[in-house]
C-alpha cells in the first residue's frame, strides 16, 4: 500500500533488486481479473504480490472490500505517516477510510509493516494511532501513551547527562 505516485517505482525496484514480480491493482485491473474468474472469486487470488495505492484503498467500493477480506501473509505500507485517523480538527474522510482499511487488513494479516521516515509529520496522535495498528494491546489509550512518554523525558535527560559526563546532582563524594 503506497502513494499512487510511487507505484511504478516500487514495481521496478522490487523486480530489479529482489526479482519479485508485483502487479498493480486498481478498479480497471480488478474488473479485468474478475472477467476471467468464476463468480464470487476475488481478483486478488490471481496474484501473489500486489501493489495498491493509498488513494485507491481510501475509496469505498466492491474491490476494496474484496482486498480487505483476502488473506495476506504480509502487508507493507509505505509513507505510513499519511495514515492518520480523524482527531479533533483533522477531518479528512479519505485519510480516515485509509486508516480504517489498513486497520482492517492489519488485524487479519500475519504481518504488518509501516514504513515512514517522518512518523510525527501529521501529528503526535497520528503517530500513536500507527503504533496502535502494530500493537493494539500495548497502545490502547492515547492519554496513557502521553503520560508514559512524559516519563521517558526524565530518563532521556539523565541519559544525556551521562553521555555528556555531567554530574547528576547527587552526593559530592
Amino acid at each position: 500500500v503506497l502513494p499512487e505516485s510511487l507505484q511504478h517505482q516500487w514495481l521496478v525496484e522490487m523486480l530489479r533488486r529482489f526479482n519479485l514480480k508485483f502487479a498493480i491493482f486498481d478498479d480497471e485491473r480488478c474488473a479485468a481479473e474478475a472477467q476471467d474468474m468464476d463468480e464470487g472469486i476475488s481478483p486478488f487470488n490471481s496474484e501473489q504480490q500486489v501493489l495498491v495505492s493509498h488513494e485507491w484503498l481510501s475509496q469505498e467500493g466492491k474491490w476494496q472490500n474484496q482486498l480487505l477480506s483476502a488473506e495476506w501473509d504480509l502487508v507493507v505500507v509505505d509513507e505510513a505517516h499519511h495514515i492518520t485517523p480523524q482527531y479533533q480538527q483533522h477531518l479528512d474522510e479519505g485519510a480516515e477510510r485509509l486508516f480504517q482499511a489498513v486497520k482492517t487488513v492489519g488485524q487479519q494479516t500475519k504481518g504488518l509493516v509501516l514504513l515512514t521516515a517522518t512518523p510525527d509529520q501529521l501529528g503526535h496522535y497520528g503517530h500513536f494511532c500507527r503504533l496502535q495498528l502494530l500493537d493494539p494491546a500495548r497502545f490502547h489509550d492515547y492519554d496513557a501513551f502521553k503520560q508514559e512518554e512524559n516519563q521517558y523525558q526524565v530518563i532521556a535527560g539523565i541519559a544525556n547527562k551521562l553521555l555528556a559526563s555531567q554530574d547528576l546532582g547527587g552526593d559530592d563524594d
